[in-house]
């Protein structure tokens, strides 16, 4: 077992002595002064912070505008590589980047997309 020296045996006692003295001053205080002490403020909420309330009489004096449509910026789709052709290309045409017409006619498989659209059209002519 080690020793204690002063200044331990200071701090021991000092520190025994607060905790009684905030003991006796809990048992002493009140239900409301507890309550006030421990009731917490509402946490902030992170963000933006709610929107003003407008009176009637300034929002009436506002004129009220028509909304704007925001402009929308018209997409570049690359172009058929065929001289003359402007249409759009056919993504699995690959590095040829042509459209289906000309990916067609080249050799290049049909879409199953149109595969599916002929079949379906078949059999809604069956029924």
């Amino acid at each position: 077992m080690t020793k204690k020296n002063y200044l331990q045996v200071a701090i021991e006692e000092a520190a025994l002595e607060f905790a009684g003295d905030i003991v006796q001053a809990i048992n002493n205080a009140t239900l409301d002064e507890i309550r006030d002490i421990v009731a917490e403020e509402p946490k902030k909420r992170r963000g933006r912070p709610p929107k003003e309330a407008v009176e009637p009489e300034a929002e009436a004096a506002v004129p009220e505008l028509p909304p704007k449509k925001k402009a929308r910026k018209k997409r570049d789709w690359p172009k058929c590589a065929i001289e003359g052709c402007d249409a759009n290309v056919y993504m699995p045409s690959g590095p040829l980047k042509m459209c289906y017409k000309h990916f067609r006619e080249a050799g290049g498989k049909e879409s199953p997309l149109a595969a599916a659209a002929r079949k379906k059209k078949a059999a809604a002519k069956k029924k």
